[in-house]
């Protein structure tokens, strides 16, 4: 096998000498040959090294022979013409089964879609983001033809339906270098999905938030999660709309709306929902009910239902009622004494008062009768 270029100080080589070597060595049938370029000084200096198994064919042979680049050096590929001018054309080393190790730096004179490093459908090149033109432009990976990552001035764009990260425990770090180092992280931890704000405390008042369609609809700061809301108040803060209204400070639930808010329970129609009250030592122990089956509201009180109101509008206090007003005891009582002025005192229909003297009843509007009333 025959070097054709030599350097003109002996044993030192050019880049373009080295290309033209290289090439010779490509089409050698029974390579097994060494060059090197171990003095000289600039960007001439190069310590290149290739081998492969005896009488063997790097076209065509099965194990991997090697091309080794010294450390600090650089492997060089540019397509030139007979005098060692560069010309446009496809720039290749062509490895087949072979492999590249420790090169320091894999330079390419005029990279483009022809060019980079290619092996069967996957390419990496430089090329403008029409990836048809050769020249300066993004850094692309192209794989069975489309492309999959691109490195640009903004950072990396990645096309594809999954990104994964696999590793014990792997997180994604979010490092903000703007004012202060602050770091978010999203972590898989043994199977839960954590989310970490500035892990480093670097930063005050940080948060989480969550948009959809450009619009910002949840909060999570400092422990308080809000809906609707940028700066939640309470534990969970709902806000349909801003009502001005101001908050207690202790509220752990705070529901916000302008006008006619509301909270709502749904279920089927024969069911019983329930608002409870408990505490360490009874989950329930008071608790208002609705009775879809009856449609009757019930108010329970140490476990026990106290008031019904059924679907009539029947009130029973302690009993199911089967008048307007059903109580279940042997007394009631009007704390407060009223003395009409006159049997013709403005009053009721119904409306009962009593005094020290008088049993008083307003039999109908404006019109008053009394019982007188006796000791015994």
């Amino acid at each position: 096998m025959t070097i054709t270029k030599r350097g003109t100080k002996g044993s030192a080589l050019t880049y373009n000498e080295m290309d033209e070597n290289i090439r010779d060595l490509y089409e050698d049938t029974t390579i097994n040959r060494v060059f090197t370029n171990a003095s000289g000084s600039g960007s001439d200096v190069q310590h290149l090294t290739y081998a492969a198994p005896s009488n063997s064919a790097l076209n065509d042979h099965d194990d991997p022979g090697f091309i080794t680049v010294n450390y600090n050096t650089r492997l060089k590929m540019a397509q030139v013409d007979e005098d060692g001018e560069s010309f446009c054309c496809a720039n290749m080393l062509d490895m087949k089964n072979h492999n590249i190790i420790g090169v320091n730096h894999l330079a390419f004179s005029d990279s483009g879609p022809s060019e980079g490093l290619i092996w069967d459908n996957t390419k990496i090149f430089e090329s403008p983001d029409d990836l048809t033109t050769n020249g300066p432009g993004n850094l692309q990976f192209i794989y069975d033809g489309n492309r999959k990552l691109t490195v640009n001035t903004h950072g990396i764009d990645v096309v594809g339906t999954k990104i994964q990260l696999t590793g014990a425990n792997p997180e994604l770090v979010l490092k903000d270098t703007n004012s202060t180092e602050s770091q978010c992280v999203i972590k898989n931890h043994d199977g839960t999905l954590d989310l970490k704000a500035d892990v480093n405390s670097e930063r005050s008042n940080t948060r989480i938030r969550f948009y959809t369609d450009g619009t910002q609809h949840m909060e999570l700061k400092g422990g308080l999660f809000g809906i609707g809301v940028t700066s939640p108040l309470a534990k969970l803060h709902v806000r349909g709309s801003n009502s001005s209204a101001t908050d207690v400070a202790d509220g752990t639930l705070i529901v916000e709306q302008g006008s006619a808010p509301s909270i709502q329970i749904l279920s089927a129609n024969t069911q019983t929902q329930s608002i409870k009250f408990g505490d360490p030592e009874d989950g329930d122990v008071g608790k208002i009910n609705y009775s879809h089956a009856t449609n009757h509201m019930a108010l329970f009180t140490d476990g026990t239902e106290a008031i019904r109101i059924d679907s009539s509008q029947n009130v029973g206090i302690g009993t199911s009622p089967t008048e307007k007003l059903d109580i279940d005891g042997d007394s009631i009582r009007l704390r407060q004494s009223q003395t009409p002025a006159s049997a013709s005192a403005t009053g009721t229909q119904g409306q009962i008062a009593w005094d020290a003297n008088y049993m008083y009843v307003c039999t109908a509007t404006d019109t008053w009768k009394r019982a007188a009333l006796s000791t015994w």
